[in-house]
């Protein structure tokens, strides 16, 4: 009998986690489409079933900043990052988020301490935003700024990883937000 219940208890944690992720990923289908608003349904349908995934957040996070509400990005990330610091698209997109709710000066000492695996598209970017802050510009143009440093930033290293040919070529991680420009790495290995 305890067998028989155990595996109905996993079973049905399955078919938790199935729906779970299927409801995630059309959330990430929608994000593709520009389809944000239906994109923050899904994730925040997927949340209600598993709030601890961090990835939920990271997406939900997202998916707010490109809708403009920029204190809920700000809250998703910093949920995303109570889950897993090492989220470097979350410290990113949270950065940009204080920047686009008019903490300029938050955003940019955020984004000074910007870290990520990919050590040059990490100071790349830092760098960019080092140029951006005493230029007095419009949040949504140090947005769009940085959202093509962090392209540009990525395209760079991937460029690198490809050119060098010692021990450990190859290593990146995947990204978790999609480049804001996809064709800025057309043509590279």
């Amino acid at each position: 009998m305890m067998r028989k219940t155990l595996i109905l208890a996993l079973a049905a944690g399955f078919l938790f986690l199935g729906a779970c992720s299927k409801t995630y990923m059309e959330g990430n289908m929608d994000v593709a489409d520009g389809d944000y608003q239906t994109a923050i349904a899904k994730y925040e349908q997927t949340l209600a079933q598993n709030p601890n995934y961090d990835l939920g957040w990271l997406k939900l996070g997202y998916a707010y900043f490109k809708t403009g509400d920029y204190g809920k990005a700000i809250t998703s990330f910093n949920r995303a990052l109570s889950l897993r610091d090492d989220l470097p698209d979350a410290l990113f997109f949270r950065a940009l988020s204080y920047i686009g709710a008019g903490q300029t000066q938050k955003g940019f000492e955020l984004l000074a301490g910007y870290h990520d695996q990919f050590i040059g598209m990490a100071d790349y970017i830092k760098e960019q935003a080092s140029e951006l802050q005493g230029q007095d510009l419009p949040p949504e143009q140090i947005i769009a700024a940085m959202e093509k440093a962090r392209d540009d930033g990525y395209c760079m290293e991937r460029e690198d990883q490809a050119d060098y040919s010692g021990p450990i070529q190859g290593i990146s991680r995947p990204l978790q937000i999609p480049l804001t420009d996809q064709a800025t790495c057309a043509g590279m290995p």
